[in-house]
């Protein structure tokens, strides 16, 4: 069974939700976990994963400044990665 890590930052509370409810639907094809992000994160799981799913809001069209800090471009270039984003509508 593959392996999916759900990543995410959330503002209000909309993203964890969006996040809560993927990993739900997720885990009944895949084994699936759900962290949010986080300064303190062992890369190293990572290894561990077949797919990454990033989810965050957005903040004038930009990643939340976590995300961007957390996100190491480097470090995913031999993942297979999605990004989940959420707009808000003012």
């Amino acid at each position: 069974m593959n392996k999916v890590l759900i990543l995410y930052h959330s503002g209000s509370g909309s993203t964890k939700l969006i996040s809560e409810v993927l990993s739900e639907k997720m885990s009944e094809t895949f084994e699936t976990d759900l962290l949010i992000v986080s300064s303190s994160f062992d890369y190293q799981q990572i290894e561990n994963y077949d797919l990454l799913i990033f989810g965050f809001p957005t903040y004038s069209c930009q990643p939340s400044l976590s995300m961007k800090e957390f996100v190491d471009i480097e470090l995913l270039k031999h993942k297979h990665y999605a990004v989940v984003h959420h707009v808000r509508n003012l």
